[in-house]
């Protein structure tokens, strides 16, 4: 953008809460002389917000509980819990040569869920989770039945029945179905010409 032209040519600007909460908008007016400009929050910022408000809220504005609430964040804090148990150490390794037992699966990384990344990351931790089911059970089971280690048994053992459960399973599969599409939707609105 040419300096000497940008009063005529920033009209508009879509920016996130700490943007505004850092007065940028006044800023960009004050220091470019902007007479004629519309900033607003991102269109994507706005979607975070809702998926992140909705994930959250226990009632709505009538004070009626919202059941995605409770079976969306009872599935994250699951996979948490799993994920939490695997991902280091020696526990670590025996799933990575769990993993190799299954050499015609794809084993995606094993991230877990982040307050500050959108949808598409979200929706990418439910279908790795959902990819590497086979394995972390088996490596689970496998810890289980380990007789010289009762206490990591039975954490291998409640983790089985809490990821083995038909609601688990089937409140994942929906998880999944659901991020995927709210994927899409956010990756869209990251797009430049959603913006203008």
């Amino acid at each position: 953008m040419d300096a000497d032209n940008i009063q005529t040519q920033l009209v508009s600007g879509g920016f996130d809460r700490q943007y505004f909460h850092n007065h940028v908008d006044e800023h960009l007016r004050t220091i470019l002389n902007l007479e004629r400009a519309d900033f607003i929050w991102g269109p994507v910022h706005r979607f975070q917000l809702a998926e992140k408000d909705t994930r959250q809220a226990k009632v709505n504005r009538n004070g009626q509980e919202i059941a995605f609430h409770g079976f969306c964040n009872k599935v994250i804090n699951t996979i948490f819990d799993v994920l939490q148990d695997v991902r280091f150490g020696r526990k670590f390794e025996h799933l990575l040569d769990t993993m190799e037992r299954f050499p015609d699966e794809k084993h995606p990384h094993l991230d877990t869920f982040s307050h500050t990344r959108f949808c598409p990351y979200s929706a990418r931790v439910f279908k790795a989770f959902l990819m590497d089911l086979k394995p972390i059970v088996t490596a689970l089971e496998e810890r289980s039945k380990d007789f010289f280690d009762e206490k990591d048994a039975d954490t291998a053992q409640s983790l089985l029945n809490a990821i083995l459960s038909i609601k688990f399973m089937s409140d994942l599969a929906g998880l999944t179905d659901i991020y995927s599409e709210l994927s899409a939707l956010s990756l869209s609105l990251q797009k430049v010409s959603s913006v203008t």
